[in-house]
């Protein structure tokens, strides 16, 4: 910190203990932060609300699920601070559309693709497949990579996320790496790399399904 300005989330501890004796500009759901947030709704979409002072401006994004609303509120916050004006936040945000695998939902004319595979690490994974069961989507499926660079917590953090999955009940699921394979036994479709998990597909093509596809870049 060079003495400028941090932008933090009062909501996240960690952030919060990490920004301590800086000079801080939060953002979070009390009234006492410079911007105030709520989530409004979380699927498909991200809907929020932010205080603008005197009342709330409503937020209806392209983004999927309510994991990003940190993203959301961090930019409302940003906007504020520089003195864009409210209706341009609002504007800002919800012309947004997120692309590079980022969030994205895709309709392929066979099925409907959430499309979340940028990166993957535990956090993210549970919250994204989180959101992705309890949305009302209809005849869900996965296809899932192994997350990468969790060094000695890496068949623990692979269980769980196993473990989620079982405990949802989703039936179809498609695992790619060496450690979902691993793991997993015969309980799923299971390939070491992407190219035999589509030699699969090309053969087994699916349709009629609500996919979240998730997984570390690595995966590919």
């Amino acid at each position: 910190n060079k003495g400028g300005k941090v932008f933090v989330n009062a909501d996240n501890p960690l952030l919060k203990e990490l920004s301590e004796g800086m000079q801080t500009i939060t953002y979070g759901t009390s009234e006492k932060d410079y911007l105030t947030s709520r989530v409004v709704k979380g699927n498909p979409f991200l809907e929020m609300d932010f205080w603008t002072g005197n009342q709330w401006k409503s937020v209806m994004s392209n983004l999927v699920g309510v994991y990003n609303f940190e993203n959301a509120e961090a930019a409302c916050c940003v906007g504020k601070f520089f003195g864009v004006e409210d209706e341009n936040i609002v504007k800002a945000i919800e012309e947004y559309k997120p692309s590079n695998n980022r969030s994205q939902i895709i309709n392929s004319g066979k099925n409907c693709i959430i499309m979340d595979a940028y990166n993957a690490n535990p956090t993210s994974m549970k919250a994204a497949l989180t959101n992705f069961f309890e949305s009302n989507l209809p005849e869900k499926a996965l296809i899932l990579g192994d997350m990468r660079e969790l060094g000695t917590a890496t068949i623990e953090e692979h269980q769980k996320i196993l473990d989620l999955i079982t405990a949802n009940g989703i039936k179809f699921v498609i695992l790619v790496g060496p450690v979902f394979l691993n793991l997993s036994g015969k309980a799923y479709h299971c390939f070491e790399t992407s190219e035999k998990a589509a030699e699969w597909l090309k053969k087994n093509p699916i349709e009629g399904k609500s996919i979240l596809i998730k997984g570390s870049r690595g995966i590919r």
